[in-house]
């Protein structure tokens, strides 16, 4: 039981690994979270089974349980951290990223990272399309830390 529950957590946290790689920052917490909380349920099953058949070694258990414990006030008081690091205002006013230039550091399919003024953004491509890293954008939207970006059609290349 407790290797099929391993395994299962591993291919879980493989899942979430590739699902945060491909759908940004936000998609990685998601995932993490998931993956959290399914594996906590999972090691509470093994916990709870291996106890009752007499099996549970106190210390393995306690170890065991104070991680999950120490993970979950961790996951509790980093998601706070989180949405209180989105209400942060940025040090350019506003006004001063509308219509500023960039570049795209990753791939916006449609979320992503941007270079603007000198610092690395959370964006999203305005139209809900992709923009290839490395792609000038300019800025059309600022929601917090977050921007809505197109491409910057001063910017584009003639093919």
């Amino acid at each position: 039981m407790l290797t099929l529950g391993a395994m299962l957590l591993i291919l879980l946290v493989l899942a979430a690994f590739l699902v945060g790689l491909h759908g940004g920052p936000h998609a990685s917490i998601v995932s993490a979270t998931v993956t959290l909380v399914v594996g906590g349920i999972l090691l509470a099953a093994v916990l709870v089974r291996a106890a009752s058949t007499g099996s549970l070694n106190l210390v393995a258990g306690a170890i065991t349980a104070g991680a999950v414990v120490a993970t979950a006030l961790f996951l509790v008081f980093g998601i706070r951290s989180l949405a209180a690091a989105r209400s942060i205002p940025s040090p350019l006013p506003r006004e001063q990223l509308w219509t500023r230039t960039g570049v795209a550091l990753t791939d916006l399919a449609p979320v992503g990272t941007v270079r603007i003024a000198g610092e690395i953004w959370s964006a999203e491509a305005a139209d809900g399309d992709s923009i290839r890293a490395g792609t000038e954008v300019v800025v059309i939207e600022v929601d917090g830390l977050h921007l809505k970006v197109s491409p910057d059609p001063l910017r584009q290349e003639s093919h």
